[in-house]
């Protein structure tokens, strides 16, 4: 009945519009970020490569221009919604499964090859340069405590950067697990006393992106450092997460909640409450059954979006 396209790309764009024009589904375009930020402006200049490499900055730019002309669009943030317009729904987890009480935290830790006395700042997702994963190892380095210990799980595209992280100095503290299944996601966030989410401000893709990792810490009641620019404002604001200021010494503010946490601490129900308020299916299922049910009664238009696709790529493969 309703097909839901997930990012503003030429793949999930031209299989959403096939499959709805196929079936007569209604069609939401979900957007989470400005998918022009992720295009390096140094990729190839030649036409044709450009043109057949589906991920490349001529079709994201190209898909960029026609997201005004989708009848219904989401978005997960405050910040995208003022640019974009559309209905506001966040990045949300299953409130089923992410529960502190359903695992065992020495287990998951053992697992992982870490002992109570340690004190963990994770990093579950893709490591990149603009989510601050050198400034937590140089703040590693300046602490020189061996009990504080960075776990970074999700695998690196930056190779040069995960060099860096695994080199001296940073390597003493510093460990790196590769991906892990996702469903596995709600055990291994028992590893964490800490989750950072050091944006940089200089970065396009700050401007809009809600890293998932936020949800990921407050549903567990885990304690959350974060840069107050774009949509972490609000989070920060509301009093979810410890802002690092601009000038802060963010070794300082590291071993302020380090040495202050503790497990027990961590499973505040304030926190778990927003987490259920904002953040949870049960919120998502609430917010999004108006807008289906809406769609759904609206008649549906002709699919002019994707017929100009399908002539775009038919120029492009006689270039």
């Amino acid at each position: 009945d309703v097909v839901i396209i997930c990012k503003s790309r030429l793949p999930s764009m031209l299989l959403g519009l096939l499959i709805a024009q196929r079936t007569g589904a209604k069609v939401i375009l979900d957007l989470d970020e400005d998918e022009r930020s992720f295009v390096a402006e140094n990729e190839s200049t030649d036409a044709k490569y450009e043109y057949m490499k589906p991920y490349s900055r001529n079709w994201t730019n190209y898909c960029a221009g026609l997201i005004s002309r989708f009848d219904c669009i989401t978005v997960s943030s405050s910040k995208l919604q003022d640019q974009l317009g559309g209905c506001t729904i966040p990045h949300v987890r299953d409130d089923a499964k992410l529960n502190r009480r359903l695992y065992d935290r020495a287990e998951v830790r053992k697992k992982f090859g870490y002992h109570s006395n340690q004190k963990i700042i994770l990093f579950l997702g893709t490591p990149r340069a603009h989510k601050g994963i050198l400034q937590l190892g140089e703040a590693l380095v300046k602490l020189d405590n061996p009990n504080y210990r960075l776990c970074i799980i999700g695998k690196f595209h930056d190779h040069q950067l995960r060099d860096t992280i695994l080199s001296e100095p940073y390597n003493r503290f510093v460990d790196v697990h590769g991906f892990q299944d996702f469903r596995k996601l709600p055990a291994t966030m028992m590893l964490a006393d800490l989750v950072c989410l050091l944006q940089n401000e200089s970065s396009e893709i700050t401007e809009f992106q809600v890293p998932a990792k936020l949800t990921d810490a407050i549903s567990m009641g885990i304690p959350v450092i974060a840069t107050p620019i774009g949509p972490l404002e609000e989070v920060v604001r509301d009093g979810k997460a410890i802002p690092l200021k601009e000038g802060e010494n963010l070794a300082e503010l590291l071993h302020k909640v380090l040495s202050n946490s503790s497990p027990e601490q961590m499973a505040s129900s304030e926190s778990i409450d927003y987490f259920r308020k904002y953040y949870s299916y049960e919120k998502a299922r609430s917010d999004l059954s108006p807008i289906i049910q809406r769609l759904i009664a609206t008649e549906k238009k002709p699919d002019l979006i994707l017929e100009e696709i399908l002539e775009r790529i038919q120029l492009s493969h006689s270039m």
